[in-house]
Formats: structure tokens, C-alpha cells, sequence
């Protein structure tokens, strides 16, 4: 079981951009949409082991995220998850996994509490221990989302992801290395009307945008103190490519008069995220954590695709419309209190 509450601070709660946006207004590199923020973190589990070959495991978790401004609370959120594992040893080393996720989320936080999203998904693992926790982990994941929210029936997607995990042990520090490939396919129940990004005709008439995909690829390194010390130290650090391929509509001119067809070109997002985490021992089960996150997106889409809509040469998709560059950093002083 674990308990947690936490207050912290973020420099940069809507992504805005490092420099200029598509209106041309200057903002700051630095604090720019800033805001504190409170979170609240419930984490439940058992596990049922009839045999030691056979074990089954069930566990909850609940998290709240809420901002003091309430223009934030589009990304104030509240998230309850229940995932269902199977796990089958074969001997020591080799063990199967068959965990089953279901995960919903919700906004409105300062009113009215509203049905963001929903999200179930299989993810088998196959895992091999060499020795003490050093160990291979194979995972495969297939998940579907369903966005209940009106407003961004685009989002509506399945995720396809294969993950490689490296475990290594050395003086009781563990390190993992972690690689990953994803893809997304989105834009499934794109309706009229749902992006009025501005006034053209061909941005307001969606219904028949094709559905998108973006893959991502991404390393990541997590490294973690000794467990059972007082204090206690982690630090993880992850990289990440995401190409996207996005329809878009291009209006041409032709002897039966005015006609729209779609083409796609190539959207380009590297992210970096950098966590540092120091937690103190304060009295038994209580714990005193510092984290720190730094993020940040470098992207081909700056925003200066916004005279599509003026020219109707390449009529705009709602996702060329904004600038994609952004520094992010948060950073929280936590209370927890854990329980095995």
C-alpha cells in the first residue's frame, strides 16, 4: 500500500512554446503558463499464489493532479486504474506474465467531474533472471482508447508497443535500460466541425479526414540506491523520437471547378525527459520525496504554417497550427507513507 500527497510547482502547464507563437506574440523561454500544483497518489494490491508455479495479482491505483488556477484545469486530471496479472513460473529464472489494464480518466476537477477517457489493454511479458535482479524482460502491449469528451473525438486510437528491459546490479544499485517502439493510430471519429482552428471553409469541414499515425521510439536509463536505506536516491532519463504522418487537405483549381483532396507530410518530435528523485526516511514507513522533472520538445512544426488558411494553396490541419518547441520543468516535495 502506498500513500501520498505532494504540492509542487510547474513552469509550464500548457507546452507553450520557447519563442513566439502562431499569433506572433513573444513569450517566455522560461515560466511561461506557470502554475503550483497538489497530488494525491493511492496505490492498493494483493496476490493470490495457490502453487509456486501459479500466482495472480490485483492492484489499484488512483492519482489526482489539480492546479490553483482554475484556467488549468483542462490539464488537472484524475485517473483510476485496475490491472488483473497472471504471472506462471517455469522454474526459477523464466516467468510468463499476463497483465490486463483498464484505466479512466477525468477532467472537470473544480466543478463538475466529466468522463475524459477510457483505456483497456493486454500486456504479455516474458521475463528471465539471471541472478539476484539482474534480468531480461521481453513486453508486447496492445491497447484501445475511447474518448468519451465531444470535443476531441479525434483522439479516439489504438497503440501497438514492444518494450526491451535490461536489469543490472552492481554494489546493490540496480540499473535498467529500457527500450521501446510504439505506435498510434489516431483520428479515427473525426467529425464535422470538431476543429474550427479559423475561419476557412476547408479547416472547418473535416469529415472526411483520413486517420493518422505516429510511431515513437524511445531509450530511457533509470538508476536506483540500495533499497532499505534511509535515504534513498533515483535519477531516469529518457529520449524519444516521434515521427508523425498527417493528412492534410490541399484545394486545387480544375475545369469542373473547385476540388479538395488530401496529402500527407511528415511531422518530427524529439522529446527529452530528465527525473531526479531524492526520498528521506522520516519515521517508519514515512518518507519525505523530492522530485524534480525536466522536459522538452524539439519539433519541425514552429508554427509558421498558419498562412495555409489565408491562401487556401495548403488548407491546414489542426495540428500544423501550433508551435510544438517547449521547456518544461516541475518540481514537488512529496509525503508518503508505505505499507508492504
Amino acid at each position: 500500500m502506498l500513500l501520498g500527497l505532494g504540492l509542487g510547482f510547474d513552469s509550464n502547464v500548457q507546452y507553450l512554446p520557447r519563442t513566439g507563437d502562431l499569433f506572433g506574440t513573444e513569450r517566455q523561454a522560461f515560466g511561461a503558463g506557470g502554475d503550483a500544483y497538489a497530488t494525491a497518489v493511492v496505490a492498493l494490491g494483493g496476490t493470490f499464489a495457490p502453487t509456486r508455479r501459479y500466482d495472480l495479482a490485483l492492484d489499484y491505483a488512483f492519482f489526482q493532479l489539480a492546479y490553483q488556477q482554475p484556467a488549468y484545469d483542462l490539464f488537472a486530471i484524475q485517473e483510476h486504474a485496475l490491472s488483473l496479472t497472471q504471472n506462471v513460473h517455469f522454474g526459477r529464472r523464466v516467468t510468463l506474465s499476463l497483465p490486463a489494464l483498464v484505466e479512466v480518466s477525468f477532467s472537470g476537477l473544480r466543478e463538475t467531474y466529466e468522463l475524459f477517457q477510457v483505456t483497456g489493454g493486454l500486456y504479455p511479458e516474458l521475463s528471465y533472471r539471471w541472478a539476484g535482479l539482474t534480468r531480461t524482460r521481453v513486453q508486447v502491449g496492445w491497447s484501445r482508447r475511447r474518448v468519451v469528451d465531444e470535443a476531441l473525438p479525434f483522439l479516439d486510437g489504438q497503440r501497438q508497443e514492444i518494450t526491451l528491459t535490461q536489469s543490472v546490479t552492481w554494489a546493490n544499485w540496480l540499473l535498467n535500460l529500457r527500450l521501446r517502439y510504439r505506435r498510434d493510430l489516431l483520428g479515427v471519429r473525426v467529425q464535422p466541425g470538431a476543429f474550427a482552428a479559423s475561419d476557412c471553409d476547408a479547416c472547418n469541414d473535416v469529415s472526411n479526414i483520413t486517420p493518422y499515425s505516429h510511431d515513437g521510439r524511445s531509450v530511457s536509463l533509470l538508476l536506483l540506491s540500495p533499497f532499505g536505506k534511509r535515504v534513498r536516491f533515483s535519477a531516469s532519463a529518457t529520449y524519444e523520437e516521434r515521427p508523425f504522418l498527417l493528412p492534410n487537405r490541399v484545394r486545387g483549381e480544375t475545369e469542373q471547378g473547385n476540388r479538395q483532396t488530401l496529402r500527407s507530410w511528415r511531422r518530427f518530435d524529439r522529446r527529452l525527459f530528465l527525473a531526479p528523485t531524492l526520498a528521506v526516511g522520516l519515521w517508519d514507513k514515512l518518507s519525505l520525496v523530492a522530485r524534480y522533472t525536466y522536459s522538452q520538445n524539439v519539433s519541425n512544426v514552429d508554427g509558421t504554417r498558419t498562412a495555409a488558411c489565408e491562401d487556401l494553396e495548403v488548407v491546414c490541419h489542426p495540428l500544423d497550427l501550433q508551435d510544438r518547441n517547449y521547456r518544461k520543468h516541475a518540481a514537488s516535495l512529496d509525503l508518503e507513507y508505505s505499507w508492504m
